[in-house]
């Protein structure tokens, strides 16, 4: 009987051990803290970006007549380019297309950085592009449009605006316009007194 006792004894003692590893496997693990991430890459330019053609048609009316207006922005790659933060970008040409009612022509033109090289800074001249031309809600005599030259990721104050005027036999003037009314501009509104 002793060596049965022994025997129970001896397999008490030989599945205490099994039981014990077997708990400590299946048990939860402990989550790590700790997060381990790949270095960041620096991703070089993959090339020129075009800022975004463009295309607006629509008909103004001024002093009793119908115009229709056309605009349109294209990139344009023999242009030489501009650099934000050493991203290239393709400068534009924006063509201006104004049509009486009856269809004649009164003024047409396609504009680059370079018209505007009077109102522009040596270094808005070498490192900017011609972002669009848009209707100018001014009155006042003639067709009004404002023409915006900068970088696409600079703010409104940055943003150099010039003042366009087509007249009624189709002459074109240019002037430094005020800076531009936008929601991150808010002075320009206060500098005008609106």
């Amino acid at each position: 009987m002793t060596k049965d006792l022994n025997m129970k004894h001896f397999s008490r003692w030989a599945v205490a051990p099994l039981l014990l590893l077997t708990l400590c496997c299946c048990g939860k693990k402990q989550k790590s803290s700790i997060i381990i991430l790949d270095k960041p890459v620096e991703t070089k330019p993959a090339g020129p970006i075009a800022v975004g053609d463009f295309d607006q048609t629509y008909d103004e009316v001024w002093d009793g007549k119908t115009y229709h207006v056309t605009i349109v922005r294209k990139a344009d790659e023999s242009l030489p380019q501009a650099k934000e933060d050493n991203q290239p970008f393709f400068d534009n040409r924006v063509t201006l297309r104004i049509n009486r009612a009856d269809g004649t022509l009164l003024y047409e033109n396609t504009f680059q950085k370079s018209d505007f090289n009077a109102y522009l800074s040596d270094s808005q001249r070498q490192n900017s592009l011609l972002l669009t031309i848009m209707p100018d809600p001014a009155e006042g005599n003639g067709l009004r449009f404002i023409a915006t030259v900068g970088l696409p990721e600079m703010s409104s104050d940055e943003l150099v605006p010039v003042s366009l005027r087509i007249s009624a036999d189709g002459q074109l003037s240019m002037g430094k316009a005020p800076k531009l009314e936008t929601e991150e501009n808010p002075a320009a509104l206060e500098e005008e007194g609106v």
